[in-house]
């Protein structure tokens, strides 16, 4: 499974937002999280989306391995606030 979001910001172009990405245990290294992943972007271009981007754990090398895979780019600096709820 995959989930993400287009949203316009009233200053920039349309992007997506990749929510997650999932693939069950005895399925995952045979492609399918790239496919997931390819098929999140495509449509995202064909909405008129400039970019995409997710967010994952440093230490989460599949997932490092699977956007790099699909195209992404590692970018630096960037840093994660957390607000929790009780």
């Amino acid at each position: 499974m995959a989930t993400g979001f287009g949203y316009v910001h009233p200053d920039k172009a349309p992007e997506l937002f990749i929510i997650e990405v999932g693939v069950a245990d005895e399925w995952r290294n045979r492609g399918l999280g790239k496919r997931l992943v390819t098929a999140l972007l495509d449509h995202a271009r064909g909405q008129g989306c400039c970019a995409a981007w997710v967010l994952t754990e440093e230490g989460n090398r599949a997932a490092r391995r699977l956007y790099a895979a699909a195209g992404g780019s590692e970018q630096s600096g960037v840093i994660m606030s957390l607000f929790e709820f009780e």
